[in-house]
């Protein structure tokens, strides 16, 4: 009798699980819904209400660049998106800009060396830029910091702003700050810089007659530089120094309300490492340490222009398994990702992605839909998911 009991709450339970797991993947499947370049109905209301989204990457996954490109062309039909802000310093920024005007291979190259994208994007990128209209062209903004691109970038950079004017002793300084040998050396690099820095800061109007009207620019290079040369490198991933946390993040927050009030009239885009992407969520260290993101401080401090605006999507990721054998690698590298991944993402709805998705199809998934409200914890960080299977 026991054991009859037993075998029908076990049939009970199953049958109850069933139901459940079935209706989580009719709600998941029922707000999933393809993405593609143009289309908007789905997002109409999203688009609607507001100003800056802006996606959650792992780095140097092979998928970025296709669903960058993808949503940078819908929002842009769709959202007004006019300005991208890109995880580089201001120096690249200005790189990619004059590559997507001239496609000078030179800047190509400068813009992709140890980029968050491979020079083939930047094609893609440029290709997309050369058929908008000449007074609907899109910008970028390269809103993190100068330390990281200093030798690749920050000569190219300046070079172009004095044309071919650039006093000699200048041109001395730059041949020492790319040169190899300090390659690694962000102190010999940052004493190197300061001589440049300190010459144009006692030497403006010296410098304004030479540049013209570059100047306004090349003097924002030079301050944010400066800036940034504050900063010494760390890794971001595993530092357990939260200052140098705080200081990143608000030095991201800082530049892009810049530039946010100086161009109130459009909408803006942006794909970063997920680290620092999350509506509520601040850059966890080891699970001891707590920052939070620019992208919090964007759509929850009051001082924010686009308080309450920010649509946050995080990338998620499918790798098919292509070889009929157990893979002890691969294995172990999905695991590895399930265990990041549940940091923002329940497993349920990823298992149900990967069964009810078309392989080579980019999808949206709107999880703040009211049936999936019970995971909340995804609801503290985003509001969409995107996702390439």
């Amino acid at each position: 009798m026991k054991k009859t009991k037993l075998i029908i709450l076990l049939l009970f339970l199953l049958i109850a699980f069933k139901l459940l797991t079935q209706e989580i993947n009719d709600c998941v499947n029922s707000h999933t819904f393809e993405f593609n370049s143009k289309d908007n109905i789905a997002l109409k209301d999203t688009y609607a209400k507001y100003r800056f989204f802006i996606l959650g990457e792992y780095h140097f996954q092979e998928e970025n660049s296709e669903i960058f490109m993808t949503a940078l062309k819908n929002l842009y039909y769709n959202a007004n998106v006019r300005i991208i802000f890109m995880e580089t310093g201001f120096a690249t920024g200005l790189n990619i800009n004059e590559f997507l005007k001239t496609g000078d291979k030179d800047n190509l190259d400068c813009i992709s060396l140890y980029q968050q994208f491979t020079s083939e994007h930047f094609i893609k990128l440029k290709k997309f830029y050369d058929q908008l209209p000449t007074d609907q062209k899109f910008k970028v903004v390269g809103v993190d910091l100068e330390t990281y691109d200093i030798s690749s970038n920050f000569k190219p950079a300046v070079e172009r702003l004095f044309k071919d004017s650039i006093p000699n002793y200048l041109s001395v300084l730059f041949n020492k700050l790319t040169d190899k040998s300090i390659a690694y050396n962000q102190n010999a690099k940052t004493n190197i810089f300061n001589e440049i820095y300190f010459d144009w800061k006692t030497n403006k109007p010296k410098y304004s007659e030479i540049l013209g009207e570059n100047y306004d620019i090349y003097s924002e290079l030079m301050i944010k530089t400066k800036k940034s040369c504050r900063y010494e490198y760390y890794d971001y991933n595993n530092s357990n120094d939260t200052t140098k946390l705080k200081r990143r993040e608000s030095y991201i927050y800082r530049n892009i309300i810049s530039e946010i009030n100086e161009n109130p009239d459009c909408n803006y885009f942006a794909q970063f490492g997920i680290a620092h992407i999350g509506l509520q969520k601040t850059v966890e260290q080891k699970k001891k340490y707590e920052v939070s993101s620019f992208i919090t401080k964007l759509n929850k401090y009051e001082n924010s222009p686009i308080k309450n605006s920010v649509c946050s999507f995080a990338i998620i990721y499918y790798k098919k398994q292509k070889k009929l054998q157990p893979n002890i690698h691969y294995a172990l590298k999905e695991f590895l990702y399930m265990l990041d991944r549940n940091k923002y993402l329940s497993n349920k709805i990823y298992k149900t992605l990967k069964a009810n998705t078309e392989e080579g199809k980019i999808y949206v998934v709107d999880i703040s839909a009211d049936c999936l409200i019970k995971d909340k914890h995804e609801l503290q960080n985003f509001q969409y998911l995107i996702f390439k299977k």
